[in-house]
């Protein structure tokens, strides 16, 4: 296997353990109790760490940066956005995108705009199967890369605080025999967001506040709070407001935006942080988008601006497989280091051979295929039956096009998988687990240079291999942690 169970085989004993340094380490999150409050609970985690081959680790964090330097770059060409994504989803991306061009294409020039963007995102991975080592070390057989491209996330990419403290968790309770790598996720974001503040304080001279945009009833405050205790560290005041919230705010002629905080101060805005806004869910009443747009014409730093959003689109990560387009922004040694995990992807609203070709393979072997949606952060996957299923529509059919323009079509990775086991709610479980690596990245541009350009720590969120789709807020994944041998 590629994981340890480092403790005698007492299931009381581990869970008691980790929980208990849960709630030493700050990993909690908040969930709904039998009266329908919200309750503070140890965060859903493995019970051992998985073991990575060195290489591996070094590899992830060189490749980020890359990321980070292609999405800057795309995104500051909105025009060719709005070539891929045009014909989208009308209740949802098609009005993101109408924002984006009157925001940044057709505004008026004597119309303040921010060039300044930051970007927090992260990609994420499957481990190959065909990488293990002898040991069931992750890449420990590896003589390529093992790592295999699922998405970057380029909106509300969480766990960055609560990743820092599994680690902390496994490493305090971890044998002499392995070292859990604490991820530095919650220090680095932090300080990402911190020097894009200092930046708009300083070129309007003037103090501010961070504000987190966050959805309404919001589960996973836990891991905000730790970012907001990192910014006040380093003397920056952040407070937490949803959509419908800001729909007070004020914008000055300048294009400044002011919010009242909860304790009723007025202060001007130096970045919103999403950590909300992509999903339709977000948007109630046509208000709301009133107020997305409003917020994008501010002066304030967007983390992420919309053009940064849509780079998340998987109709965007699929142009991203290709050379051509890749060469466009970055140069041909860094896209070789891209493709070397990329798999195929395959568009489904354009007829080409290629296309079709997918289409007719995935009908007779739909278990080498997954339909993923457009939109990232929503977690929608469809395999197996499904696959047929959607792609037997005939073209005729009114749902033709929906599913053709909203879906994208892609080659099932293969992940490695291992005996293990995993804690949630109290109770222990065991069996055949997946994982899916992740690395943040930051970056932070004015327009005209990139200021910062960091890889910024790693997320493990590990799952029964059974399960379809994944995500620990929605019950599928737990919170893992990396660890090399000793």
């Amino acid at each position: 296997t590629v994981s340890v169970l480092y403790w005698p085989r007492n299931m009381n004993a581990i869970v008691s353990r980790l929980q208990d340094a849960c709630t030493t380490h700050g990993a909690t999150l908040l969930q709904e109790s039998d009266d329908g409050t919200l309750q503070p609970k140890h965060v859903p985690i493995s019970a051992q760490p998985l073991i990575f081959s060195p290489a591996v680790l070094e590899h992830a964090f060189k490749i980020m940066p890359v990321w980070n330097k292609l999405i800057d770059a795309a995104c500051r060409n909105p025009r060719w956005l709005l070539d891929v994504m045009r014909g989208s989803d009308p209740d949802f991306t098609e009005k993101l995108l109408d924002i984006m061009e009157r925001v940044y294409v057709r505004r008026p020039p004597e119309e303040w705009e921010q060039r300044a963007m930051l970007g927090i995102f992260r990609s994420d991975y499957l481990l190959d199967a065909a990488s293990a080592g002898a040991d069931g070390t992750v890449g420990g057989g590896a003589s390529t890369t093992p790592l295999r491209h699922v998405e970057i996330n380029t909106i509300a990419c969480a766990f960055a605080g609560l990743s820092t403290r599994a680690g902390l968790v496994h490493r305090a309770l971890a044998s002499e025999d392995v070292e859990p790598i604490v991820s530095e996720s919650e220090e680095t974001v932090a300080a990402a967001i911190h020097e894009a503040h200092k930046w708009w304080c300083n070129k309007f001279s003037r103090d501010a506040i961070v504000v987190f945009v966050v959805q309404q009833g919001e589960r996973n405050s836990a891991d905000q709070q730790l970012l907001m205790s990192k910014l006040a560290d380093l003397g920056t005041k952040s407070v937490r407001l949803s959509l419908l919230q800001l729909g007070q705010m004020d914008v000055s002629p300048e294009a400044t935006a002011t919010v009242s905080t909860p304790d009723g101060v007025q202060s001007a805005v130096s970045v919103f942080y999403h950590r909300a806004l992509y999903d339709l869910r977000d948007f109630p009443d046509e208000s709301s988008w009133a107020t997305r747009e409003r917020l994008e014409r501010t002066n304030a730093i967007k983390c992420p601006s919309l053009p940064f959003h849509m780079c998340g689109c998987k109709r965007v990560q699929q142009r991203f497989t290709r050379r051509d387009v890749l060469e466009q922004f970055i140069t041909p040694e860094e896209a070789d280091m891209l493709l070397s995990c990329m798999v195929p992807q395959y568009l489904l609203h354009t007829r080409d051979e290629e296309a079709d070709a997918a289409v007719a393979d995935a009908c007779a072997n739909p278990s080498k295929y997954v339909l993923k949606t457009q939109e990232e952060a929503t977690g929608r996957l469809f395999a197996g039956q499904q696959v047929v299923d959607m792609l037997s529509v005939p073209e005729g059919d009114p749902r033709y096009s929906r599913i053709r323009h909203d879906h994208l079509l892609m080659e099932r990775i293969r992940g490695q998988r291992f005996d293990g086991a995993i804690v949630r709610d109290g109770k222990i479980a065991e069996g055949l687990l997946e994982s899916e690596f992740g690395t943040y990245g930051t970056v932070f541009s004015d327009g005209q240079r990139v200021v910062s350009n960091r890889a910024a720590g790693y997320v493990v969120r590990t799952k029964f291999a059974a399960s379809e789709g994944g995500g620990v807020m929605s019950g599928v994944s737990v919170l893992d942690v990396v660890a090399v041998k000793r």
